[in-house]
């Protein structure tokens, strides 16, 4: 049995429902291309890469390894505080 309230509440919250029907249909919209074709060779550069640099990787691998005390960490399973 509905009581008083739950029905005035649900009756207020009535017109808002096809506007959020609207809002969450309207989500489903297809995106546009962020980037265009012609712009999409510049973001295959090497540059791009994670691994693009090996001097800094190197130097940000041993910035980890100092800071967790795990030589190697990255290489093999384990390392760190020696939790499991």
């Amino acid at each position: 049995m509905l009581t008083d309230t739950v029905i005035r509440r649900r009756r207020a919250l009535r017109p808002l429902a096809p506007l959020c029907l609207a809002a969450l249909l309207g989500a489903c919209a297809m995106p546009e291309p962020w980037v265009a074709p012609y712009q999409r060779g510049q973001l295959a550069d090497p540059a791009m890469l994670w691994g693009g640099e090996p001097l800094a990787d190197r130097f940000t691998q041993h910035v980890r390894d100092v800071r967790q005390g795990a030589r190697g960490a990255a290489v093999t399973a384990g390392g760190g505080c020696g939790c499991n």
